[in-house]
C-alpha cells in the first residue's frame, strides 16, 4: 500500500499478496492459508505467487476457463458435443465414472 495515497501495488501478484499481508489483511489471508486448494484462471504469475506465499496450497485450473480454451481449439461444429462431455466430467460425482 502506498503511504501517500493508500493504493495497493498490483505490479505483480506476489507483491499484492505480500502487501495485503503487511497492511491488515492478516485475518482474511490467514483463512486462505488454511485452504488446501486455490482455483484460478491459469495466470502463471498468480500461480507462482501462490506457491511462494502459500507453498503447501494445491492448484486447480478453473473449469470455465479450461473449457473455453479447449473449445477455442476445435471446429465450431464439434463444440457443443465436446462442451457437453467436458461438463459431464466436471459435474461427475465420482472420478471413477469418467475413467
Amino acid at each position: 500500500m502506498n503511504e501517500n495515497n493508500n493504493i495497493i501495488s498490483m505490479d505483480t501478484p506476489e507483491n499484492l499478496l505480500q502487501e495485503l499481508l503487511k497492511k491488515g489483511a492478516q485475518q482474511l489471508l490467514a483463512q486462505a492459508i488454511e485452504a488446501e486448494l486455490a482455483i484460478d484462471d491459469g495466470a502463471l504469475d498468480f500461480w507462482n505467487a501462490i506457491t511462494k506465499v502459500w507453498p503447501t496450497t494445491l492448484h486447480q485450473r478453473c473449469w470455465v476457463h479450461k473449457t473455453a480454451n479447449i473449445l477455442n481449439k476445435v471446429p465450431k461444429s464439434l463444440q457443443p458435443k465436446i462442451k457437453s462431455r467436458l461438463q459431464d466430467i466436471w459435474m461427475a460425482k465420482e472420478l471413477i465414472h469418467q475413467i
